[in-house]
């Protein structure tokens, strides 16, 4: 485990984790609380942290879960993410996280990170319903797979272009699942550069990343 003192760093499964925070401190639980959240109709429930949730939501036919998990989840976290996808037998499960792979100095190769590694092992290996891990916080964009405990692939990538030209652009990625075909396809766009003033456009302001981490087929 990665050793480096500062939050989030020291111990990976224990530090910094909802179960250390205080919530009268924490402006994500007063700025979307639980109620704003229970409003949406694809709303399953949060966890007692209020920083874990999750979403199912149907497309062509196929139910899908959004199991969404928070900076560092603790033990309780992880317990009641368990229960969540058991609850649920039939439902693949997307896993969104803030932090699980890391892009290396090529800029283009995911990395496994200690706390990826700790998901994997705690969450993610012995459950077949996982089929995708989704993360940001590292800059940049990459995409590698695992085999879990089934022999089926997991699907892990991090998109992350907060650093990118103009904070990113407002960049943002739509997966596609054909059902029929059994593949996964992604596009990487910003619906601001569309908008801007065409004198304004330069060469990094470009309405569609390309590559092989920005488009997936």
């Amino acid at each position: 485990h990665d050793v480096t003192v500062g939050c989030g760093y020291v111990g990976v499964e224990n530090d910094c984790t909802d179960a250390q925070r205080n919530p009268a401190n924490e402006l994500y639980l007063r700025t979307f609380p639980t109620t704003g959240a229970a409003t949406q109709a694809t709303f399953g429930g949060r966890d007692a942290s209020g920083f874990h949730e999750y979403h199912i939501f149907e497309a062509g036919g196929q139910r899908f879960m959004s199991l969404a998990m928070s900076w560092r989840a603790s033990d309780a976290a992880i317990a009641w993410a368990r229960n969540v996808i058991a609850s649920h037998p039939t439902v693949p499960v997307i896993l969104t996280t803030h932090d699980y792979l890391a892009i290396d100095s090529d800029a283009v190769t995911a990395k496994d990170t200690p706390y990826g590694d700790f998901l994997w092992d705690r969450l993610i290996k012995d459950n077949d319903q996982i089929f995708m891990v989704l993360n940001g916080h590292n800059h940049g964009s990459a995409r590698k797979f695992r085999v879990n405990d089934f022999g089926n692939r997991v699907h892990e990538a991090v998109s992350d272009y907060q650093m990118a030209y103009q904070g990113g652009n407002g960049y943002m990625r739509i997966y596609e699942f054909d059902l029929t075909e059994n593949k996964i396809k992604a596009v990487t766009f910003s619906p601001c550069v569309p908008k801007k003033p065409k004198p304004t456009l330069n060469p990094f302001a470009r309405a569609v990343l390309n590559g092989p981490n920005n488009e997936i087929e």
